[in-house]
């Protein structure tokens, strides 16, 4: 029989695994959104997809040059797509966590669970054009068909993995403590 103990535990492992799913779940759709916003910029000498930028605070980003320039490169190119995007996960990666747990508790669930605000953005004039279909190699929207996919990365992304996972059926009970379970349905003992 569980006791207060035992309750205790699980609000600890369930507010570590809020904190976590908070820190993750941004950083998870930062990555969702760049690397698809990278993949369908269309491509002439490589700037416009080079310069997909993620900062974790509201920062001016400068233009900068293509990571491998060429000429009439296509939607295909994967050089320029691979450095951007490999930039991109850098900075997701290197952006501060707010989560600790020694400073949940003190913190509060909403401040701790928050993490950190990424913007992504692209500074070249052009972008808003191709955005709008001015390229044969990408219809219009190629933008809001990132943010959705950002979207549902965030809806897919659990809290707690252990929730949901039956589907259609009651679930088995979990074993006791004296490692056999004494439902005689699931093969225990009596």
């Amino acid at each position: 029989m569980a006791d207060l103990g035992d309750l205790a535990r699980l609000l600890r492992v369930r507010a570590y695994q809020v904190g976590q799913w908070g820190d993750a779940t941004p950083r998870k759709a930062t990555k969702v959104l760049v690397s698809e916003l990278i993949r369908a910029t269309p491509v002439d000498v490589g700037v416009a997809r080079s310069n997909w930028q993620v900062e974790s605070g509201p920062t001016k980003v400068s233009r900068r040059p293509a990571y491998a320039p060429g000429r009439h490169l296509g939607i295909s190119e994967t050089r320029n797509a691979a450095a951007a995007i490999a930039a991109a996960f850098a900075k997701i990666d290197q952006a501060p966590t707010i989560y600790q747990l020694d400073n949940f508790f003190e913190a509060g669930i909403m401040e701790a669970a928050g993490g950190v605000t990424f913007h992504v953005s692209n500074p070249v004039p052009w972008i808003n054009p191709l955005d709008e279909g001015h390229s044969r190699q990408q219809a219009a929207g190629f933008v809001q068909r990132a943010i959705q996919a950002a979207r549902i990365a965030v809806r897919q992304n659990k809290i707690f993995e252990d929730v949901g996972r039956v589907t259609g059926r009651r679930a088995p009970p979990a074993p006791l403590k004296y490692g056999y379970n004494q439902d005689t349905r699931y093969g225990g003992r009596n």
